[in-house]
């Protein structure tokens, strides 16, 4: 499968990430927007319930006391005819029935709905319902004390009673005609609260759209980056790499001219019928250079293997450290440099490309021999140690540190401390490697010579998987497994 088409794979499945996300939140805004509209809707009809109970109340208010005025005139005519103190007496309590009733309806009314309209005119109707009252008292203490009532009397209250029952409904019909248009009101803003509700939803969904927009944007940006720094990477590993072939030529050419020398020396010996001590230490000694140049191609393989094409795998510590040793081997000897790299204390199997994270240690040597190069004490030492699921590697040389001022931006890329070689992405990119692995590259700042440490997390899980698929290779390639 080539990197295109991977690359090309994860954009496709990300980006279908991205609609889905933005098809998510538009749903998530769309469906917050109708709730709060419901609920502020709600609110809004609760006070329009809320005013409908309280007209009603007042109107049911209004047609009792009108009734219990009405029962009171009946009554007052039944006496009238009958002569019964009874009936006077029940005309008396249906008046003070009324005007309870129509107190009862104002406290209420001033209590809970003091926002259905003005009260002002419940004044005149009590000081009537009041007269009322009192004339019927007084016509009830005169039957006590056996006086007569007069018709003229008794027609009076029923006039009174006329008078006050036409006011009453009076009222009640003007607070409906007031109310019908506090209705009328009322449906007005809920049709305005629709309209928002539709131009808020509109522009919920056009907002949808440029969200959905700019996430496809930010992935497309986010591809572009990502292409960019796979070019920028593979353009560093190129680089490394050219850097190692300008050394391999001069490291390659000493051992075959010495291979070149002892076979023609072989040759001779063979020739003349020479011991065969001095002939084994020739072919001993072609052997050893022919080791050499294996040793030399195995580095040049490995460090142009492009990442990118490669499937992550489940590898040993140990054995990236080991093939590290092939890549920077010529580099080191050609320098005279001490590198000591010391084993891991356990055995810890990493999953990911192995490629990835020597080329990572390579771009961290290479920076270290340039370094030290010159300088009479040359030593790199790899330090790895495992423990709770991470691993702690150092990288030290000889050199003195970083100048403090350039400690902040030595992963930064483009930037580079050497003023006439090198692009300034090595560390950039290797950090970056890093952090996609779930670690981390930092310079220590405390050591008194030049230190990196690396840390990489790992799981005990992978020991088992690493077996299984080194049997599995075992099996398809008829070869042993590596060791840990």
């Amino acid at each position: 499968m080539s990197s295109n088409r991977i690359f090309g794979h994860n954009f496709e499945s990300s980006k279908n990430r991205a609609i889905k996300r933005a098809i998510y939140s538009s749903l998530v805004l769309t469906l917050s927007v109708v709730l709060i509209a419901f609920l502020v809707g709600r609110s809004f009809n609760g006070e329009d319930e809320q005013s409908v109970y309280g007209y009603r109340l007042f109107s049911r208010g209004f047609i009792q006391s009108s009734n219990a005025l009405y029962d009171t005139q009946r009554l007052i005519e039944k006496h009238l005819r009958t002569k019964t103190f009874g009936d006077l007496e029940q005309s008396f309590i249906r008046a003070q029935s009324g005007k309870g009733i129509f107190l009862a309806l104002v406290s209420e009314y001033n209590r809970s709905l003091n926002d259905v309209g003005d009260v002002s005119f419940s004044v005149p109707i009590f000081k009537s319902f009041d007269i009322i009252i009192k004339s019927l008292d007084a016509l009830l203490l005169k039957l006590e004390n056996g006086e007569a009532v007069s018709q003229i009397e008794l027609e009076r209250v029923i006039e009174l009673s006329d008078g006050l029952i036409v006011r009453l409904l009076s009222e009640e019909a003007k607070s409906w005609h007031e109310r019908a248009k506090g209705f009328s009101n009322a449906q007005k803003r809920s049709e305005r609260i629709k309209i928002t509700l539709a131009i808020l939803v509109f522009l919920l969904i056009i907002s949808s759209i440029v969200l959905g927009y700019f996430i496809i944007q930010r992935k497309n940006l986010e591809q572009n980056i990502e292409e960019n720094r796979v070019r920028l990477m593979n353009g560093h590993r190129m680089s490394a790499l050219g850097e190692f072939s300008a050394s391999v030529a001069h490291e390659v050419n000493n051992p075959l001219s010495i291979i070149l020398w002892r076979m023609n020396v072989i040759y001779r010996e063979l020739k003349s019928g020479s011991n065969s001590d001095k002939l084994m230490t020739n072919l001993q000694s072609v052997e050893t250079q022919a080791r050499r140049i294996d040793k030399i191609i195995r580095g040049i393989k490995l460090l142009s293997n492009n990442s990118n094409n490669l499937d992550n795998e489940y590898y040993c510590l140990n054995q990236a450290l080991e093939q590290l040793d092939d890549v920077i081997c010529n580099k080191v000897e050609l320098y005279n440099i001490d590198l000591q790299i010391t084993p891991m204390n356990i055995p810890v199997v990493i999953y990911g490309k192995p490629v990835q994270l020597i080329q990572v240690f390579t771009n961290l040597l290479n920076n270290s021999i340039d370094a030290i190069k010159d300088m009479d004490d040359r030593w790199i030492k790899i330090e790895p140690w495992a423990t709770n699921g991470m691993v702690d590697i150092k990288i030290t040389d000889s050199g003195n540190g970083i100048k403090k001022s350039e400690q902040n931006a030595i992963f930064n890329l483009f930037y580079s401390s050497k003023k006439t070689e090198g692009t300034g992405i090595g560390l950039g990119l290797s950090a970056q490697m890093i952090k996609s692995l779930g670690g981390s590259l930092k310079y220590n700042h405390r050591s008194s010579n030049t230190q990196f440490l690396l840390k990489l997390p790992y799981s005990e899980f992978h020991l088992s998987k690493f077996q299984q698929q080194q049997a599995l290779r075992s099996e398809k390639k008829g070869s042993s497994t590596v060791s840990l």
